[in-house]
């Protein structure tokens, strides 16, 4: 600071990179290469995971890959004021990482999650004009982010196949399973459900909130609606926002239950 009249540099902690909670090591097979991190991750996703906090020790683990990828997208759409971020610290904070993670040029923020890539991944597999129209119908598509869009779509095909959990991953059914066990009030809602959709053109929202007015009118625990729908869809209980998924599976999702 004498000799060049400028403060000096805050130093950094030199961190170690765990897996799982286990040190990376050549020796355990769980170093991350390069190439693997970019089949599911951006240069700039690495560099947000680095700076957000620093510590001597960090943790990595690729199931949680798309809370990273929704933590960075909330800064990005702090700094591009598309959401209003009330602590002014953090706010600050998120803009100066957002900035820090993408160098000269800020990329804009992308409304499509990572999960909902994961979503249309499953369902409509590498028909592009399908995603897009889903996008278009959930108000998530920008055209002038399409590059970006399919290239995180990519991703998460890679991250689905290779690292993510079982709970995430899902087969639409084609036709309703003939050993499919529900309750008459369950098919009841089912079909009531599908007269509702073709009423007119939905919001998220909107839909979900409806469910819990069809589940009243048949004095079924709203729990058991979703069950009953998942079960309809993908043959499981649990499965990805109900609501959402319903738009965007458009017309497949009534044909399968109206079957009911």
């Amino acid at each position: 600071e004498k000799v060049l009249d400028w403060p000096m540099p805050k130093p950094i902690f030199y961190e170690h990179l765990l897996i799982d909670d286990v040190k990376m090591s050549a020796s355990l097979g769980n170093v991350v290469y390069p190439k693997d991190w970019l089949s599911v991750g951006t240069p700039q996703l690495l560099r947000f995971l680095y700076n957000k906090r620093l510590m001597k020790t960090r943790s990595l683990s690729w199931k949680d890959l798309p809370q990273l990828y929704d933590e960075y997208d909330y800064a990005g759409k702090v700094s591009f004021d598309l959401i209003e971020e009330p602590n002014e610290k953090e706010k600050a904070h998120l803009k100066r990482l957002y900035e820090m993670s993408n160098f000269d040029k800020l990329e804009e923020p992308l409304e499509m999650s990572f999960s909902y890539a994961c979503v249309l991944v499953q369902t409509y597999e590498d028909d592009k004009e399908a995603i897009r129209t889903a996008l278009k119908k959930t108000g998530h598509y920008q055209p002038l982010l399409d590059d970006a869009i399919f290239e995180r779509i990519e991703k998460a095909k890679i991250w689905l196949a290779k690292y993510a959990p079982p709970e995430v991953k899902f087969s639409l059914q084609k036709t309703v399973s003939p050993h499919l066990e529900l309750s008459e009030k369950q098919r009841q809602a089912i079909r009531l459900l599908a007269k509702r959709l073709k009423e007119k053109q939905w919001a998220e929202k909107e839909l979900s909130m409806e469910f819990y007015e069809i589940a009243k009118q048949i004095e079924l625990p709203p729990k058991e609606l979703y069950k009953a729908g998942y079960l309809v869809l993908l043959n499981q209980e649990k499965g990805p926002r109900l609501a959402n998924f319903l738009l965007i599976l458009g017309d497949k999702a009534i044909r399968l239950l109206e079957s009911i």
